[in-house]
């Protein structure tokens, strides 16, 4: 079934909850990690975050642009 996104929805607002969903499993993965104690796991998660923030204030910064 095709996927619709009703016409007073943002586009953007959807990008912004799954990124924001991401932030949250990325830094549950990291708390599971340093549980492990493995620093090159951790590094990587670590990499994951910090580009995951960069999106999410790229997002922002659109939207304080628009607005």
């Amino acid at each position: 079934m095709p996927r619709t996104t009703p016409v007073n929805i943002d586009p953007h607002d959807g990008m912004r909850s799954r990124l924001e969903r991401a932030v949250e499993q990325a830094i549950d993965l990291r708390r599971t990690i340093a549980e492990l104690q493995d620093p090159a796991l951790r590094e990587i998660v670590d990499v994951v975050l910090i580009e995951l923030g960069r999106r999410v204030a790229e997002q922002t910064l659109r939207r304080s642009k628009l607005s």
